[in-house]
């Protein structure tokens, strides 16, 4: 079903409360939404043709949540849930035993993120849970800003979607790993290198970022394996002088417009 509408949003939570097990796509307040109101489970995975190996963002509405949500809550990481939370920061560390492993792709550590739109911050003080909510698009695909690309990628495979297309930033959360030595940007995002550093000191951007993931190396967050949020498009590169190029450009759009 697609129900819409601000004035429907808390007769529709207080449902999904006593549900909690419906493949639920909800906003997030950066370039996505997130999926499903509840652990994430085995048919949400298939749901979204994720690898195994895919480590879910954990969504929580107080800083307080780090310390049952990991074992070791470095300062850097309360720095940061200072500076940027709630808003487009994920950060990784190292889990806790109520983690379970079913949600962190077997890995020892679990991504962590307090999202600023208003409905994901609701339901999740609602239901007083954390959420585990992978991004809902299909691996490889480009995160979804609106409901309707939701439904364009994602229809068959869910069960509900909470619209509400008042996204602030349009692209991903940046990704920072804090359960090493030296903080590692995973993801690059709208939190950007020099603002972490103004609060961290030194970090560091992963070479996976540019390169691939060495053989046998499992990654810490999604996207560092595989081509990810490719846009399914054709590129054409037009070179020459700059009349020529416009004039080209042009025509091209033209066809396309056509087609």
């Amino acid at each position: 079903k697609r129900l819409s509408g601000r004035s429907k949003t808390d007769g529709i939570i207080l449902i999904l409360i006593g549900i909690l097990v419906l493949i639920i796509l909800i906003p997030t307040g950066d370039g996505k939404k997130a999926g499903n109101v509840d652990q994430l489970t085995q048919e949400e995975t298939d749901g979204k043709n994720t690898a195994e190996m895919r480590q879910t963002q954990t969504d929580t509405e107080y800083t307080k949540a780090l310390e049952e949500l990991s074992c070791d809550v470095t300062a850097q990481a309360k720095l940061l849930a200072e500076k940027f939370w709630p808003g487009p920061l994920t950060m990784i560390l190292k889990k806790s035993d109520c983690v379970p492993k079913s949600i962190t792709g077997g890995l020892g550590t679990v991504a962590i993120r307090m999202p600023s739109h208003p409905v994901a911050a609701q339901l999740i003080r609602t239901s007083g849970v954390y959420i585990a909510a992978p991004s809902a698009n299909i691996s490889g695909k480009p995160s979804p800003t609106r409901g309707e690309h939701v439904i364009h990628d994602m229809k068959g495979r869910i069960d509900m979607i909470i619209v509400d297309d008042t996204v602030d930033i349009g692209v991903e959360s940046t990704i920072v790993d804090l359960s090493e030595d030296v903080p590692t940007i995973l993801r690059p995002g709208y939190i950007t290198k020099e603002m972490l550093s103004e609060v961290l000191g030194e970090v560091r951007i992963d070479p996976a970022i540019m390169g691939s993931v060495k053989p046998g190396v499992v990654p810490k967050a999604p996207g560092m394996k595989y081509k990810h949020y490719a846009p399914d498009a054709d590129l054409a590169i037009v070179e020459g002088d700059i009349d020529k190029v416009v004039d080209k450009i042009n025509a091209l759009t033209k066809e396309k417009e056509a087609l």
